[in-house]
């Protein structure tokens, strides 16, 4: 069974350029140049989800697929930013990055300015490294 989710080709930019409010707008972007930094690599259009990098997944049950390192999508009630998950040091990392709910792997924000940049960093580039680890 192959993930339904598959990266497209549409232009990330033209895509977060429609999102509304402007605010959501502006703080996506950002998101965009903090995540292609912290990956080394340009995003993808994932289905309605932003993805910077890939690795290759093959559970014990069979099913497989591509799906992206980082990301985040622009959601109508916050913005949800997707990191690694079921690692109990980098989830205690990411309930210190301010103003969050927290779901297995989601960060969810109302904005960006309820969190630390420079903790992000912290938790994506951690994200990165156990994700790589656990795929390699």
């Amino acid at each position: 069974m192959v993930n339904k989710t598959q990266p497209n080709n549409e232009p990330v930019v033209t895509y977060l350029n429609t999102i509304e409010p402007q605010q959501k707008r502006q703080d996506c972007l950002r998101l965009l140049e903090i995540m292609e930094d912290v990956m080394g690599e340009k995003a993808r259009m994932w289905g309605d989800m932003i993805g910077v990098g890939t690795y290759h997944y093959k559970y014990e049950t069979g099913r497989e697929g591509d799906f992206f390192i980082i990301g985040f999508a622009p959601r109508s009630k916050n913005i949800s930013i997707y990191a690694t998950a079921y690692n109990e040091q980098l989830d205690k990392k990411k309930a210190d990055l301010g103003k969050v709910k927290l779901g297995k792997s989601c960060i969810y924000i109302n904005k960006l300015s309820d969190i630390s940049e420079d903790k992000l960093r912290v938790v994506l580039k951690e994200s990165i490294i156990i994700n790589k680890e656990r795929y390699p």
